[in-house]
């Protein structure tokens, strides 16, 4: 995945910041710029996976990191039960290989109404620390990395 540069801004990153703004949520969510996006991205990967130029790093979890997945209709609307901490980084990824993910920091209990008020797309969610990690796909899968999540995402099974 090259995130040197965004090409083109992506579809659900524009609906994420319609929702922001829909759901006024503008003072309680800040959009990382390109340096601190592009940050975030590479320590997450670092920490979590194998191969980062898989299109869909939830198929690459590192071996030697505790994960664990459920399937789970609407996944997003568990999101706070899965992610330990109050805060979070919320990374809007897309399908197109050379496209820009836009990261946002916020708080977790957001991120129900946030994600709900936009269409079906591909993220995940780190940890401040990046000690954990959780995915939501287009299989309705959440999947997640590290051990205080991967024990949560196994509860819900």
């Amino acid at each position: 995945m090259d995130i040197s540069e965004p090409s083109a801004r992506n579809v659900s990153e524009s609906a994420v910041d319609e929702a922001i703004s829909n759901l006024g949520f503008r003072k309680l969510v800040e959009k990382l710029d390109q340096a601190a996006s592009r940050t975030i991205i590479e320590r997450t990967a670092e920490a979590f996976i194998e191969d980062r130029k898989k299109l869909w790093w939830w198929d690459s979890i590192r071996p030697d990191v505790l994960s664990a997945h459920s399937q789970i209709a609407q996944g997003y609307s568990r999101i706070a039960d899965v992610c330990p901490e109050k805060s979070c980084f919320f990374v809007v990824t897309d399908d197109l290989e050379d496209s820009y993910w836009a990261v946002y920091s916020l708080e977790t209990r957001l991120l129900k109404q946030l994600i709900g008020d936009c269409h079906a797309f591909e993220y995940f969610v780190v940890s401040p620390n990046f000690d954990w990690l959780v995915f939501e796909n287009h299989h309705d899968m959440l999947i997640g990395a590290g051990k205080a999540v991967a024990d949560r995402i196994k509860s819900l099974s």
